[in-house]
């Protein structure tokens, strides 16, 4: 029997609907409950009647509502039943409940989802195709507990940046697919379209083990009424069965750009340790129980994927989401006169934070406000339409400032040389647009003006805005809206201008900023996504004078995934010490030799020292027997026998410390301490030769 565990939910909200399935009035039917996760309290078996659970609890897992899931298999005759419903009190809540069904098994998984609290009753019903209904499981005095609010991720580093990453290109070039095209286009992300035979998915991992990450944060734009997608994962056996797969919940109905983030971990398939996994299979709409279960798919359901990223920890998703994608936009909603409060000035509008607004009239019945809310930024083209960088930065004049381009990077340093430094980024008529976005860097507290015009040619009073700089010699972009600023000579239309004048200080009469461009671009949106999706850049390992890996990374990064250093035999290796900075960047491979220890010299045993007859004339110098403390490191004299008087010949001092270069071919260090041993052999041998010719 496979194993289970349970599957949670992002969300469940709760919808009443009336029962569409009559109750079968006789019974003679059986209900198996092959296995049960998440209560504390099991039954696995009843004839004419539901699986009874009673007086049982439901543990809430980190944040998300809890969720329960069983292996049921209903018999009835020649009955299939696929179809579940649940009614929680008495009433039917078409969210709480999802079902699985096995062909092969003729078994469905039952997920079921409820928000905290405690339930007097709780009925699971099964329908086959002709609407024939059983009951298959019942709870009673069942409650759920609090949530935790917290996710353990078991001390992984938190990290903002993404350790694995579905872009667009990926997206769009998913393999083993299964009723399901992708298509991407110029805005950066991929639609997904079903074919009409349904069950859409395809694979991005299929065998190579992969470290995913967690947490996958999933932005999508639904534009069907399919509410749910599905993951599938293994690792080496592959996918086998359901047991495999996570399903959640996703916005429906044209949900607009949005995102969704998933616990792998709710599976038993992943691995928390690696976080890493050999098999992925990406399920875009899984239209299981819409209907009633009876969703036909068109080949026309279509929902829209910017990317999918992997994060180690939860707090490195939240961390993500407020940097790159979640800003604060105005928003107008449509009310009707039953949701307004009527006051002595008029109506208003109290939002679930007890907030009131002011509202309009529309004059067809309706109202509308306008509110602050928190949005997910839109994906869009973002070509500017006016960019000015590298040699286009340079600039026409200047006044007390100095211009220079650093031609690796692009990158273009302003110095100035005194009071009302500024100068010319061009003098004709260019077409800009709505959004100016600067990226500078400047270790100066101060002001930045603009002058610009779409009327004169010249800097005049009243054709400028000024913005403040952030002095902490660390990257920024500064996105400024146009149609804000004040500046009544430009053309808001056709945002065409005559010149730009950049006074780069308002104040400071001295110090420096760099300038990577200036551009312009028709939404916040696209502005924003040119630096933090678009502009990116590579940083190159290499080793052995060979190139191992390019790595993308962007603007703002702290650090990126590197590769394995490649093996060198005798050394270790490990990559040069760098800093993370928003350029194109090499880094090398440094090899330390091993170091081998050297062998040491066998100890000569006492009776083999030779000591030298009386008769030997002073002026023969001594032979020096090898003792336990003599290594091959330290200078030992050697004995050689000769025909006249013996010499003694020392090696000389250097040798003894000299270190060939380590290589493993060459064996130098078990070489050298090999001939230091014969050499102080042959000493104690020349002293024996010598003696017996003397006698």
């Amino acid at each position: 029997m496979k194993k289970f565990l349970t599957l949670i939910t992002v969300a469940a909200l709760l919808v009443s609907a009336l029962c569409v399935f009559p109750v079968s009035a006789d019974g003679d039917y059986t209900v198996t409950v092959l296995e049960q996760i998440g209560l504390q309290t099991e039954n696995t078996q009843t004839a004419d009647a539901p699986v009874l659970f009673e007086g049982g609890s439901i543990a809430a897992d980190a944040a998300l509502p809890a969720t329960c899931s069983y292996l049921v298999e209903v018999v009835h005759g020649d009955s299939v039943f696929k179809n579940y419903t649940i009614f929680i009190n008495g009433t039917e809540n078409a969210k709480a409940v999802q079902a699985n069904y096995n062909a092969g098994s003729n078994r469905s998984t039952v997920f079921i989802t409820l928000p905290e609290g405690t339930y007097a009753e709780v009925v699971v019903k099964a329908s086959d195709a002709d609407g024939y209904q059983v009951e298959v499981l019942k709870f009673t005095n069942i409650t759920v507990t609090a949530a935790e609010h917290s996710v353990s991720d078991d001390g992984w580093e938190v990290s903002y940046e993404p350790c694995w990453t579905l872009s667009p290109e990926d997206l769009v070039n998913g393999a083993g697919s299964n009723s399901v095209t992708m298509t991407s286009n110029e805005d950066g992300y991929v639609t997904f379209t079903s074919g009409e035979k349904g069950d859409p998915y395809t694979y991005y991992v299929n065998g190579s083990a992969t470290m995913t990450g967690r947490y996958l944060l999933i932005k999508y734009n639904n534009h069907t009424i399919i509410p749910r997608m599905q993951i599938y994962m293994a690792q080496a056996a592959g996918i086998s069965s359901d047991t495999n797969m996570i399903e959640f919940e996703i916005a429906a109905n044209r949900s607009g750009w949005t995102y969704v983030i998933v616990d792998l971990a709710t599976n038993s398939f992943y691995d928390k340790e690696t976080q890493s996994l050999s098999y992925f299979r990406f399920d875009p709409l899984e239209a299981r129980n819409v209907n009633g279960g009876a969703y036909t798919f068109t080949g026309e359901e279509t929902v829209d994927v910017a990317y999918i990223k992997g994060f180690t920890t939860r707090a490195g998703v939240e961390g993500y989401l407020k940097l790159n994608e979640l800003h604060i936009v105005t928003k107008t909603a449509t009310l009707q006169e039953s949701q307004l409060t009527a006051g002595e000035s008029g109506f208003t509008y109290t939002d679930k934070n007890g907030d009131v607004y002011p509202v309009t009239d529309n004059g067809d019945g309706t109202y509308s406000y306008t509110f602050r809310a928190e949005d997910v930024r839109v994906p869009v083209n973002a070509t500017p339409t006016l960019l000015l960088d590298g040699s286009r930065l340079v600039g026409t004049s200047t006044n007390n400032a100095t211009v220079t381009k650093d031609d690796s990077t692009g990158i273009v340093t302003l110095t100035a040389t005194g009071g009302d430094a500024n100068y010319m980024l061009f003098n004709e008529t260019k077409t800009a647009a709505r959004y100016m976005v600067v990226r500078y860097k400047t270790a100066v507290s101060d002001k930045a003006e603009f002058f610009l015009s779409s009327t004169s040619t010249g800097p005049e009073a009243g054709q400028s805005f000024k913005i403040e700089l952030v002095g902490d010699d660390a990257w920024h972009i500064d996105i400024i809206d146009l149609a804000t600023v004040g500046v009544s000579s430009l053309n808001t239309e056709t945002w065409e201008i005559n010149f730009i004048r950049f006074d780069f200080f308002d104040a400071s009469a001295e110090g420096s900023m760099e300038v990577e461009y200036i551009a312009f671009f028709d939404s916040e949106d696209a502005a924003f996504q040119f630096n933090h999706v678009y502009k990116t850049y590579t940083v190159t390992f290499i080793a052995n004078n060979q190139v191992v890996a390019k790595v993308p990374f962007e603007a703002g990064a702290t650090s990126v995934k590197e590769p394995d250093v490649p093996e060198k035999e005798g050394y270790t290796g490990a990559w040069a010490t760098y800093t993370m900075a928003d350029k194109n960047f090499t880094v090398k491979a440094v090899y330390t030799l091993i170091e081998v220890p050297t062998e040491e010299l066998p100890t000569e045993p006492e009776s083999n020292e030779v000591t030298e007859p009386e008769t030997v004339p002073e002026t023969e110098p001594e032979t020096v027997p090898v003792t336990p403390e003599t290594t091959a490191q330290e200078s030992a004299p050697v004995t050689e026998p000769t025909t006249d008087t013996p010499v003694t010949t020392e090696a000389p001092a250097g040798d003894a410390t000299t270190t060939a270069p380590d290589d493993a071919d060459t064996g130098c260090s078990s070489v050298l301490g090999g001939t230091v041993a014969v050499l102080a052999v042959a000493a104690v041998a020349g002293v024996a030769l010598k003696k017996r010719k003397e006698n």
